[in-house]
């Protein structure tokens, strides 16, 4: 089965997990959206894990960080965008908790057919010691995970 008739099948009337962190590979992960909308996806649940630094620089009013108000904006404004483009769409916001976990959880939660990310960029002592983000959702979904480099 060639990929495209494999990811068909997945996301035929289903829904697809898109796990969010405004950097540039989740941008060019937004990018195949349509494309597996035409192959039958109709429902996004968005995710986006709020780091530290953010709940910290929000509790702090620290100028030099984006607070959480400016994250729900941001949220709810690609909700509004995606069901523009005809999607069902349904955005959850989490201050707290281990990213990789959050997302395997709430795409066990809302049985979501894929989850797509974008591969987020940790250092390399970062990426030895625990693991990216995106490895660490792929090494322990129980879904099948499209990551975008």
């Amino acid at each position: 089965m060639d990929h495209h008739n494999w990811i068909a099948a997945l996301t035929r009337r289903q829904k697809v997990l898109y796990a969010v962190d405004w950097s540039p590979s989740t941008e060019r992960a937004e990018e195949y959206l349509p494309l597996l909308q035409k192959l039958g996806a109709s429902e996004i649940i968005i995710v986006h894990v709020a780091d530290d630094l953010v709940k910290k620089s929000a509790l702090r009013n620290d100028e030099t960080q984006e607070p959480i108000d400016v994250r729900t904006e941001e949220l709810e404004s690609l909700e509004q965008e995606l069901r523009a483009r005809g999607f069902r769409a349904k955005a959850y916001l989490l201050e707290e908790g281990s990213p990789y976990q959050a997302i395997n959880r709430i795409a066990t939660e809302e049985d979501v057919s894929l989850i797509i990310m974008g591969s987020q960029g940790k250092g390399f002592v970062e990426g030895m010691l625990g693991g990216s983000v995106s490895q660490l959702v792929v090494e322990r979904s129980e879904k099948p995970v499209l990551v975008v480099k």
